[in-house]
């Protein structure tokens, strides 16, 4: 079975505490978990807090060229001493519903597999191995011009190359074994400076059961809280994210 190391982006000003449970309820799966924190112009921030509850990662930051914050994030990440044999770009609107999802997406010997949404390869799950990475030119950035968004070019490259596979060929279905909560950590911000939210039920039903998780970072709670009695939360709760909820861990 595959044991990639994790390349996380974390933004200062956001906690994620299913995402940080999942860390921990995952961690045997991959080799290492590397994370980098970006947005540190941000007034709020919870880096050390992220930090002190995810002592079994590796923290880095951005290289700071001023190109592209992603792509300085990402590199920055690639510099960090593994021996995993595979990268894992991994979210954390990307959500696990128990270990089936990786004991099945891990199982597989693929080079490329990857999560497609609206029609593109998304860089919230995809595992690429370091052999196909380093034969591309490990450019992260985004080229709006050119219709592409972060990643974009860098998937490119690594298609011409390997197809890759789409992980609901390897067993796995959405809503099911995994989803992808598109919009969580700008959903905070609009939710902060009354704004129109994206998927609302979606985003204020995954708020209010995250708020039942342990270890939680009093500043956000707070704002979580404020959040759900702002909105509400009573009604049309989409059920399936339940699921994606377990029983708190020690």
């Amino acid at each position: 079975m595959l044991k990639p190391t994790c390349l996380i982006t974390w933004p200062v000003h956001a906690d994620f505490p299913l995402f940080r449970h999942n860390l921990r309820r995952y961690r045997q799966y991959f080799e290492d978990i590397f994370i980098a924190f970006t947005n540190e112009n941000q007034l709020i921030n919870y880096r050390l807090w992220v930090t002190e509850h995810i002592p079994f990662a590796q923290f880095t930051k951005p290289f700071h060229n001023k190109v592209d914050w992603r792509n300085d994030t990402v590199n920055a990440l690639l510099t960090l001493k593994t021996n995993a044999t595979h990268y894992l770009f991994f979210e954390q609107d990307f959500l696990i519903s128990g270990n089936e999802f990786f004991e099945r997406v891990f199982s597989s010997d693929k080079d490329f597999i990857y999560y497609e949404e609206g029609g593109r390869i998304h860089p919230s799950f995809a595992l690429v191995s370091r052999e196909l990475i380093e034969k591309t030119s490990k450019d992260f950035s985004a080229y709006p011009d050119e219709g592409m968004d972060h990643f974009g070019k860098f998937f490119k490259e690594v298609q011409a190359i390997n197809k890759g596979t789409n992980i609901l060929e390897l067993g796995v279905m959405e809503r099911i074994h995994f989803y992808h909560l598109a919009g969580l950590t700008q959903n905070y911000y609009c939710a902060d400076h009354d704004q129109p939210l994206y998927k609302p039920m979606e985003f204020l039903s995954y708020n209010l059961l995250s708020m039942l998780l342990p270890y939680q970072n009093q500043s956000f709670y707070k704002r979580s809280l404020i959040i759900a009695e702002k909105f509400g939360y009573e009604e049309e709760q989409p059920t399936f994210l339940d699921k994606f909820f377990p029983e708190p861990i020690p």
